[in-house]
């Protein structure tokens, strides 16, 4: 079997990267290598936390790019030789060539199910954060790992798991 090298897309701080795959792997219960971390944000906490322990990460600001995005990101992706990609926070669409060329890519969504933050029409962590704060007594959301594939919408591949996760005041 070949070795498995991760690719991870954030659009945040670090923090759900920090505490999901990074310690998984540096703890030894994820059996994998960080290729590469993209970053679609500048100057993000995430880039210092990536270089302190030597991971290769890349910022790559889709406003900068503009059509040259989705070539520039799949390069990266080709040239780390990761082959399992997984989105935690990435507020960007990711090209079907860069699924094609994954073994897996899987999306990570900060909500109870990913059809419940488009019945408010917003973001699955935004609803979540939303519904806590319309009812006091919801204290946590539930984080679901779907796959994604090429040429399908980002909640049409199937639930690979899900775990309850607190919500914060400061979140």
């Amino acid at each position: 079997m070949a070795e498995k090298r991760l690719a991870i897309f954030t659009s945040g701080q670090g923090s759900t990267v920090e505490n999901g795959p990074l310690h998984a792997v540096e703890s030894g219960r994820l059996q994998m290598d960080i290729a590469l971390i993209i970053s679609s944000i500048k100057n993000s906490r995430i880039v210092q936390l990536a270089s302190s322990r030597d991971i290769k990460t890349v910022e790559v600001l889709p406003k900068e790019l503009s059509e040259r995005f989705d070539d520039v990101v799949d390069l990266l992706v080709r040239e780390s030789g990761a082959n399992v990609g997984v989105l935690m926070g990435w507020k960007e669409k990711i090209a079907d060539k860069t699924i094609e060329r994954l073994d897996l890519v899987a999306g990570t969504h900060p909500s109870r199910l990913p059809e419940f933050a488009r019945g408010y029409g917003l973001t699955p962590y935004a609803a979540a954060w939303k519904l806590s704060q319309l009812d006091p007594s919801v204290k946590d959301t539930e984080v679901v790992v779907q796959r994604l594939y090429p040429g399908r919408g980002w909640d049409e591949g199937p639930i690979l798991g899900r775990r309850l996760v607190p919500i914060f005041k400061t979140d």
